[in-house]
């Protein structure tokens, strides 16, 4: 009979030993007392007691071959539970049960997995929010490992180096970044083990991309791993274009009147002013160039107001048809001098709008004005309303000289100029401010055009 594992062959020999000293004890006291039996009595006692003995050591082994079998089955169970637990049934519990032996490690087992299971899923929550920041930041990441190869790759970075997922794979960093000097400060890191930055540019489809590069050491191994955070700089040098070009934009725009000003009073001064015509006629032309240096600080202001966000305009429901008609109003006289007619389309029972009156009829002002400036005698300007869904789109259509398709894309943009040529007397701020006060109701605006057909400005404002 194969025996259970479980089976303690030392208790059974103890027990043994002392069953048959004790049965043997026992034998010699009861002969002790009968000095007088017979030889066959003697012996009849004697094979009493070790009949019983073996019987009591028999029954002894059974007693322990049943108990060390249902001790195995019960570790039995809870070793399948660990090993269930170990392959991943994190859900997976041992039976716990009062009458066994096993019930206390069964418990601590379910307590092990149950702690496991939630520190395995915090960990995979860390994980997946880790991979959600990696996979959506702008800024690329890459770790570096102690033998030179990608551990780690984000999108971004993937992006900036011109390469896909699988040209990395566990490859070397040198075998997938050419760059000479990227690979040098990625050495250099390893080797002082100091953190290092740089400006590089890295050539993707022919064109070079500035970024700056900061590549950390990571503590855990020497040499270390290298954390590489790689920040496009493109939309800081075009702010910083945009930036340059703006103040030169505002210098040329001050500086053309001022220097008429200073050239006419300069006249003025040598003599003019006794020549009655002659110094109206500066006079005026003084007045006109103060009055435009003035109108473009109002724009100016009016829109770093708009952008600052500092003085927030209010959202009201209101009718756009009145401010429409008022809009129109302001230039009937201007359209009828030189010619141009204007016309007035709108739909009954327009629903109102979340707005503010009086930007709205900014935005109306600046676009006839606009249009009214590039529309010659014999044109035609017509503005119209459509209902939709969830906003109301307004367009002002003229039949002017129209945009070229390379000007189109930039007519928002401060001080850009059609006809750079052409004084017409305007700040270049006007379309730029229509977007800004657009956008700040939530409404998207947009140009199309044709040269020598005309334009057409649509807005859209979000209904209330």
């Amino acid at each position: 009979m194969k025996l259970p594992r479980g089976f303690h062959w030392r208790v059974v020999l103890v027990f043994a030993a002392l069953t048959a000293l004790t049965v043997f004890v026992a034998a010699l006291s009861l002969l002790g007392f009968m000095p007088d039996a017979t030889t066959a009595t003697q012996e009849r006692i004697t094979f009493t007691f070790l009949g019983a003995g073996a019987a009591a050591i028999a029954l002894l082994l059974i007693m322990e071959v049943v108990v060390a079998s249902m001790t195995r089955r019960s570790f039995d169970r809870v070793t399948v539970s660990a090993r269930r637990i170990a392959q991943g049934e994190l859900d997976h519990r041992a039976e716990v049960s009062a009458s066994s032996e096993t019930s206390d490690l069964a418990f601590a087992v379910n307590r092990m997995a149950t702690s496991l299971r939630d520190i395995i899923r915090d960990l995979a929550g860390e994980r997946d929010t880790v991979s959600a920041v990696l996979e959506t930041m702008v800024d690329g990441v890459m770790v570096v490992g102690t033998q030179g190869r990608i551990q780690l790759v984000n999108p971004a970075a993937l992006l900036l180096l011109g390469l896909r997922q699988e040209d990395v794979g566990t490859r070397e960093y040198g075998e997938v970044i050419r760059d000479p000097d990227l690979r040098e400060l990625v050495t250099k890191c390893q080797r002082s083990g100091i953190r290092q930055s740089a400006e590089v540019d890295l050539i993707q489809a022919g064109h070079f991309i500035p970024v700056n590069i900061i590549a950390t050491p990571l503590p855990g191994s020497a040499p270390p791993e290298v954390l590489l955070t790689l920040h496009d700089l493109r939309m800081l040098r075009q702010l910083e274009s945009t930036r340059r070009e703006f103040v030169s934009n505002v210098s040329h725009e001050l500086k053309s009147p001022l220097a008429s000003v200073r050239l006419m009073t300069e006249t003025l001064e040598d003599g003019a002013v006794t020549e009655e015509a002659i110094a109206r006629d500066f006079l005026g032309r003084i007045r006109r160039e103060v009055d435009r240096m003035n109108a473009l600080v109002d724009d100016l202001l009016e829109l770093a107001r708009i952008e600052s966000g500092r003085e927030p305009e209010p959202h009201v429901p209101m009718q756009i048809a009145p401010v429409m008609e008022e809009a129109i109003g302001r230039f009937r006289v201007a359209a009828a001098q030189k010619g141009v007619r204007l016309e007035h389309v709108e739909p009954p029972h327009l629903p109102a709008v979340l707005a503010n009156e009086g930007r709205i009829g900014q935005v109306l002002v600046n676009l006839l004005e606009n249009a009214l400036k590039w529309t010659e005698a014999g044109g035609r300007i017509r503005l119209s309303v459509e209902e939709e869904a969830k906003a109301i789109r307004v367009l002002v259509q003229d039949t002017g000289v129209g945009i070229a398709s390379e000007d189109l894309p930039h007519v928002f943009e401060r001080f850009y100029k059609v006809d750079r040529a052409r004084r017409d007397g305007g700040t270049g701020l006007g379309l730029a401010i229509v977007k800004h006060i657009v956008q700040l109701y939530g409404g998207e605006v947009s140009a199309d055009s044709r040269l020598g057909e005309g334009s057409t400005f649509t807005f859209t404002v979000p209904l209330a």
